[in-house]
């Protein structure tokens, strides 16, 4: 995909309009993939997302009792397992209401003998994992927010060993996979240009800016979160995401039906291209769907 904004000025047009509102939230994700039922099993086995529906080459997996779609997963002809690095999809990652669940889930993974990444963010403590195509999703959960630091609008973050012995010991229940009230706290992209995704972002998408303390990375939220979406250009040099890789294909943001079509409008301002009605994608062939709530 050809970078459409690399001629425009940087300069933020409509910035001065309303930012997203606090009632912001992220949507479900769609993914495609090389061998849905591979993926399916991971993703249930492991992550403990439920079936919700499922043809011969696509799936809806989420929450059943609460009937909420988190993840679309698609197969497609010729598309094969992720060597390396693309631009788009870092990882998506899955918000779990408690601490109490965390420390369940990290029991699980042991339990199932899974080895995965582990951080402390500060505001939040995570575990990352890769999926049988080479995709990355993060499972956390959030610290007290009053035990949030912020200088200003910023908010501190950093990535400290998690101390696994102490989670393990916080009180919980074995793992019955994810429960009730999970979501999709936040998605992590791989960019290829910082000042042009701050004015995608910042500027058109309307997100508060969180935080600019990791070199060659930007976060950003709506309302007083931590960050609902992370940018960072860390791939380097590599090629967009192409038809034949594994990849996101996919994510939504819910937005309050009256900021829609204001906010329509400041994206295809500042650089956005429509792909439909209410989709758009960026430079770095990453498609977002904006999906009204009342």
């Amino acid at each position: 995909m050809s970078n459409t904004v690399e001629d425009q000025s940087l300069q933020p047009v409509a910035a001065a309009l309303p930012l997203l509102s606090a009632a912001t939230k992220l949507g479900k994700v769609g993914l495609v993939v090389s061998n849905l039922q591979r993926s399916l099993e991971f993703y249930a086995d492991i992550i403990g997302l439920q079936v919700l529906a499922q043809s011969e080459r696509s799936a809806q997996l989420g929450i059943t009792a609460e009937n909420r779609i988190l993840l679309e997963l698609e197969q497609r002809e010729g598309v094969r397992k992720l060597i390396g690095k693309r631009l788009g999809l870092y990882h998506f990652a899955l918000l779990l209401p408690s601490r109490a669940d965390l420390s369940s889930f990290a029991e699980h993974l042991q339990t199932a003998g899974v080895r995965a990444g582990m951080s402390d963010h500060l505001v939040s403590e995570a575990f990352y994992l890769e999926d049988p195509d080479g995709l990355q999703i993060e499972v956390y959960a959030d610290r007290d927010p009053k035990e949030w630091l912020w200088d200003g609008d910023e908010i501190a973050v950093a990535t400290q060993p998690l101390d696994l012995r102490k989670l393990l010991s916080h009180r919980h229940q074995p793992w019955a996979g994810a429960p009730l009230g999970s979501t999709i706290g936040h998605i992590h992209l791989y960019i290829g240009d910082i000042p042009r995704a701050d004015q995608l972002y910042h500027h058109g998408l309307g997100m508060n800016v969180r935080s600019r303390s990791f070199p060659g990375a930007l976060f950003l939220a709506a309302g007083k979160y931590h960050h609902h979406v992370g940018l960072n250009t860390w791939a380097g040099s590599v090629p967009v995401a192409s038809e034949t890789d594994a990849r996101l294909s996919i994510w939504e943001l819910q937005v309050p039906l009256t900021d829609l079509i204001t906010l329509s409008d400041r994206m295809l301002s500042n650089g956005w291209q429509p792909l439909e009605s209410t989709t758009f994608v960026d430079p770095w062939g990453i498609a977002l769907r904006l999906v009204a709530v009342q």
